[in-house]
């Protein structure tokens, strides 16, 4: 790529966009968002009402009308199956964990698209998962009675004690399942950190130009080892939380890693290693009060709850039962009385199938899909016509391992009913649709 080519790919946006305060708010409000909860929602949501009227009155839109067109056409097809709905109240209810999230990430590009924001955006969500995790120990050694008895005459402490779940911590969350899908978003974060601060420090020296000497100085200045501490205390958070699944998604984002980099195999290699050390001990001894094993993974009450969901979308492919029918249907085709109530399939794919009907599953698995085959061209562009490795396609490692992370979750759990997880993965969604977009811009610029 000439000098001119680099020059425009590091000067996107202009310094003045950087600059605001609106991705400076945002970033404090989605980076606390586990914290604050409805204050902090509250905020994203104002911070997203201004930036649509700036976006409006300069852009129009910021994202492509075939993109839009999808969200509308999902959207559409969500909106006829509620209509359809054994229950149309519940379904108007469900409707909300889906059709603001897309307004909102119509406008989460225009807040992101600075790759400077993007960097300390995963900079502060992974030093704010720091006092989740830490806390996360304290409950789970408190849950299996593993700390000194004077501590169990605290409130807290026996508030944790009595709460349910027992010997899994779940912090502020109202599952450990969901402090789990947290745990592997920020790993996936971090190890992108790490990632980027490795290639910065090689190649820093030849990074010249404006931006991306920016974000590189910024890379380089926080010591690589509190990354690699505050990646460590995810997976203990993970191994807190109780999360069988938790702990194989984080070996497949190591995994995955390894696969797309060429930078420090030996020592990702190496994570692996122990990654899986890890998890044939938690297959052997258990994982706090939960054992793991092929016999356990046989008799999983999801394996009879994914039948019920597939037994529903046969019978209703194109609509689907409505949303939040699941639950409602659930009892009358009980597989165990351990488990009177079952609210969801315990996998994205089939509840979107089994309440919404397939046309609307395939079309949002398509538009997610077409933004993530994006940011992954946007890597390989970069990697391919650039002089030099840029910090603002190497982050998108991070986005991706994250994203990564909170589908394979969707797998075998449903999480998106907590708000503020609902509001992250669609945070990681924009970051990586605003690169894919802004390296299209450039191919077609320098093209031209």
């Amino acid at each position: 790529m000439d000098a001119n080519s680099q020059e425009l790919w590091d000067k996107q946006p202009s310094r003045t966009e950087q600059q605001t305060w609106l991705p400076k708010l945002f970033r404090f409000a989605l980076a606390t968002l586990p914290y604050g909860f409805y204050i902090n929602l509250l905020v994203i949501l104002i911070v997203a009402f201004i930036a649509r009227r700036q976006l409006k009155q300069t852009y129009g839109s910021c994202i492509d009308p075939l993109t839009r067109g999808s969200l509308i056409a999902v959207t559409i097809g969500m909106i006829i199956s509620a209509i359809a709905a054994i229950d149309k109240g519940e379904a108007a209810l469900q409707l909300a964990n889906f059709l603001p999230f897309f307004w909102l990430f119509t406008i989460l590009p225009f807040i992101v698209r600075s790759p400077l924001t993007q960097y300390k955006l995963a900079r502060d969500w992974v030093l704010a998962s720091l006092p989740i995790n830490a806390v996360a120990i304290v409950e789970y050694l408190a849950k299996n009675n593993r700390l000194p008895s004077f501590c169990y005459d605290w409130g807290f402490m026996q508030a944790w004690q009595e709460a349910p779940h027992i010997g899994r911590a779940m912090v502020m969350f109202d599952h450990p399942n969901v402090l789990a899908n947290y745990a592997v978003l920020t790993f996936g974060l971090s190890l992108g950190l790490i990632f980027s601060q490795a290639v910065s420090q090689d190649s820093g020296q030849s990074i010249s130009h404006g931006v991306a000497q920016e974000i590189s100085r910024n890379i380089r200045k926080t010591p690589r080892w509190i990354w690699l501490i505050i990646a460590a205390l995810n997976l203990v958070g993970l191994f807190c939380s109780g999360s069988r699944n938790g702990i194989l998604v984080a070996f497949s984002q190591l995994l995955l890693l390894v696969l797309i980099t060429k930078l420090n195999r030996t020592l990702i290699l190496l994570g692996s290693l122990s990654i899986a050390a890890f998890g044939i001990s938690i297959f052997t001894l258990g994982l706090g009060t939960r054992s793991l094993g092929i016999l356990q993974i046989m008799d999983d009450p999801r394996l009879g709850v994914w039948k019920i969901a597939l037994d529903l979308i046969r019978e209703r492919p194109l609509l689907g039962w409505g949303p939040g029918s699941f639950k409602l249907l659930y009892p009358s085709r009980l597989i165990d009385p351990t488990y009177q109530i079952v609210f969801h399939p315990h996998n994205l794919w089939l509840l979107l199938s089994a309440e919404y009907g397939i046309p609307v599953m395939i079309g949002l698995t398509v538009t997610v899909g077409f933004i993530c085959y994006r940011a992954r061209r946007a890597i390989q562009i970069s990697s391919g016509r650039l002089s030099t490795p840029q910090p603002s396609t190497l982050m998108l490692t991070g986005y991706g391992l994250a994203l990564w992370g909170t589908i394979q979750f969707s797998m075998i759990d449903v999480t998106f009913y907590d708000a503020r997880l609902n509001v992250m993965a669609w945070g990681l969604l924009a970051v990586l649709y605003a690169q894919g977009w802004l390296t299209d811009a450039l191919v077609n610029t320098t093209s031209s």
